[in-house]
């Protein structure tokens, strides 16, 4: 690994050898924190980041719900998956 030589660059990112910034994949995370709401905050910061891949959080909306064809519209893709809330309990081991 080499340090990177782009001046815009953070001083500890680093490139493996013969590589450039150009070669990396992107991947981000985004808080929506109610996709449905903020959605055209969510397009926008997309278009301005282009991740390769991105991981969304607190959607809040069911997976019907989740706006799938506006992504699609937006000249991405999506694969989708969603996780269970578990439910809080006051004793963990019972």
């Amino acid at each position: 690994m080499v340090p990177a030589a782009g001046t815009d660059d953070p001083p500890d990112f680093y490139y493996l050898a013969g590589q450039t910034r150009s070669d990396l994949m992107k991947i981000a995370t985004y808080n929506v924190n109610g996709v449905n709401g903020r959605l055209p905050v969510l397009l926008r910061w997309l278009k301005e980041e282009a991740p390769d891949v991105v991981c969304l959080q607190e959607l809040k909306a069911p997976q019907e719900k989740f706006p799938e064809a506006a992504i699609q519209d937006a000249g991405l893709s999506c694969d989708l998956a969603w996780t269970k809330k578990l439910e809080r309990r006051r004793d963990p081991f019972p």
